[in-house]
């Protein structure tokens, strides 16, 4: 879990600083770290909060319109 947690961290800067060097494609660059950055955030939410720390957020939408959020810790 933990190599998980910091897998994409370090392939987002990775890619960054590489691809600026081998590639010259500043859109492509990007796109790429883009796409790893939501997944590491999609990782630490959803797969590493929850093994390691036992945390859980989401957010609710009530009638009125107002967003709630609501937090469970095990």
């Amino acid at each position: 879990m933990c190599i998980m947690h910091f897998a994409f961290k370090v392939a987002a800067i990775t890619c960054y600083m590489l691809m600026n060097f081998f590639v010259k494609n500043l859109i492509l660059t990007y796109i790429v770290v883009l796409i790893l950055v939501i997944m590491d955030f999609w990782t630490v939410k959803n797969v590493t909060g929850r093994k390691l720390v036992g945390l859980r957020w989401w957010s609710v939408i009530k009638e009125d319109g107002t967003e709630e959020w609501m937090f469970e810790s095990e």
